[in-house]
């Protein structure tokens, strides 16, 4: 290979990437635009956004036709459902230090993990010298925008396979068409009707 061709293909693959993470950056939405104070970092964390190449397309194409619900309000993920062993948990803390929502802790001695403030970013799995943390599951995730000021996003409880994400965006666009007035965007609809209603909505 001549060093102009190898130039050329450094071009291409550069140029991929780049339009890699635009794609990347539409589907995670509101998640990336408040990305400092959601993941008290600059970018997702890796695991969150490790998406398979042949649903990030889809997804792109489903921000795409949902965007009137999509914007300011929804983002989407690779979630992971952590487990925490406390056989192999010496409760060092050392992962504390790279969950960005508190939802792990150390009580008395033993490390807790509270379910209703993980984000699913996976990032304190990789983070574990004892391999006390692993991933239950994954699943693409909806995130929903909590414009009350200082709250984390809203998420709904389900990991979805690609082919589910349609029905359950068809469900949020008519929750949004049934509660809006004029001027609200789909989160401040959910902030006023109530998140357990639309978790009723979708499950109905």
């Amino acid at each position: 290979m001549t060093n102009y061709t190898k130039d050329i293909t450094k071009a291409f693959d550069e140029k991929l990437d780049e339009t890699l993470i635009e794609l990347r950056r539409k589907v995670q939405g509101f998640l990336y635009e408040n990305c400092e104070s959601i993941f008290k970092r600059s970018t997702l964390p890796t695991p969150a956004e490790s998406y398979k190449e042949s649903d990030l397309s889809k997804l792109v194409e489903i921000v795409d036709k949902y965007s009137e619900i999509y914007k300011d309000s929804l983002g989407i993920i690779n979630g992971t459902k952590v487990d925490l062993n406390q056989r192999e948990c010496i409760a060092c803390t050392r992962c504390t230090k790279y969950c960005p929502s508190g939802a792990l802790e150390k009580i008395n001695k033993e490390l807790v993990l509270h379910e209703n403030k993980c984000l699913r970013c996976g990032n304190c799995i990789g983070n574990c010298s004892f391999l006390a943390l692993s991933s239950e599951k994954t699943g693409l995730t909806i995130y929903i925008n909590n414009t009350e000021e200082s709250c984390p996003p809203r998420i709904l409880p389900k990991f979805y396979d690609i082919e589910e994400i349609p029905k359950v965006m068809d469900k949020l666009s008519a929750f949004y068409n049934t509660h809006k007035s004029e001027g609200d965007t789909f989160a401040t609809t959910v902030n006023k009707v109530g998140f357990n209603e639309l978790l009723n909505h979708i499950e109905g």
